[in-house]
């Protein structure tokens, strides 16, 4: 998970007699100072000392505030980009709720019209193939942990990845028998994507790449390329789960239809 993540969960399951809980919410609230303040000026903010928010990153599993930070920052900038608000395109006067509802069902109808569903297949028998399957991703939406859960039912060795050095480390555990799923909204820190598929086509592992993005320039080194019409925002994540949906949906068929299972009566 992300930095600005693990944070949110840490504090949510400390006690609330737990020091590092009281940090963590000080950091949370000070945010903002976070990417160009010192751990000394951090510290004084969050009415703490520098070896104490050393050791709050140390319990959020890195091993030095300063990697915590560059993390933060990172999950803080994506976080912002997609949860802006920016008003909907709309010929309509109703109100910004049912402008959202009726964007997401035009969302959906679009994907029902262009998504192709021989590429789902193939990429679906791929990913069932393949002992490792790998995700590089900005967030993790439920269909994601869904998917992931469903991939480990079926016997595969799963890893998921947020964080931009983990990301790249990762790559480098990838080999013939592993498929790298990236996930790709258009947010700031996603210009290494390119950089990611060219160390797993090295590794010799398959692609797939969900983009907002057509004509995204690492798409023509990838293996399977799913799009979707994105507008670089919350609606992005919406766009995502159905895609990440469907890929759910034809891998159970598939499990369904190989243990020779009979379709459910009406």
């Amino acid at each position: 998970m992300d930095a600005l993540t693990r944070l949110i969960s840490f504090y949510n399951n400390s006690s609330a007699n737990d020091i590092y809980r009281q940090i963590a919410i000080n950091v949370l609230r000070n945010i903002q100072a976070l990417p160009n303040a010192s751990s000394y000026e951090m510290a004084k903010i969050c009415f703490s000392a520098p070896s104490t928010l050393r050791r709050l990153a140390t319990k959020l599993g890195y091993k030095s505030y300063s990697a915590f930070k560059a993390d933060l920052s990172w999950s803080l900038d994506n976080y912002r980009f997609l949860h802006a608000y920016r008003p909907l395109e709309s010929n309509t006067k109703q109100d910004t709720v049912t402008d959202l509802l009726r964007f997401i069902a035009r969302l959906a109808d679009e994907l029902e019209q262009n998504l192709d569903r021989e590429l789902l297949s193939r990429v679906v028998t791929d990913i069932r193939s393949k002992k490792k399957i790998a995700f590089f991703v900005s967030a993790v939406t439920s269909q994601i942990s869904r998917l992931e859960l469903d991939l480990l039912l079926d016997g595969h060795e799963v890893a998921l990845y947020t964080e931009l050095h983990d990301q790249m480390t990762g790559m480098d555990l990838l080999d013939g028998q592993s498929l790298a799923i990236l996930i790709k909204p258009e947010v700031p820190a996603s210009g290494h994507v390119r950089e990611l598929a060219k160390i797993a086509k090295a590794k010799g592992a398959r692609t797939l790449v969900i983009s907002n993005s057509s004509s995204y320039a690492a798409n023509d080194s990838m293996d399977y390329v799913l799009n979707y019409s994105g507008s670089a925002s919350l609606i992005d994540i919406y766009a995502i789960d159905m895609i990440v949906s469907a890929i759910v949906t034809k891998h159970q068929e598939m499990i369904f239809r190989s243990d020779n299972r009979p379709w459910p009566a009406d």
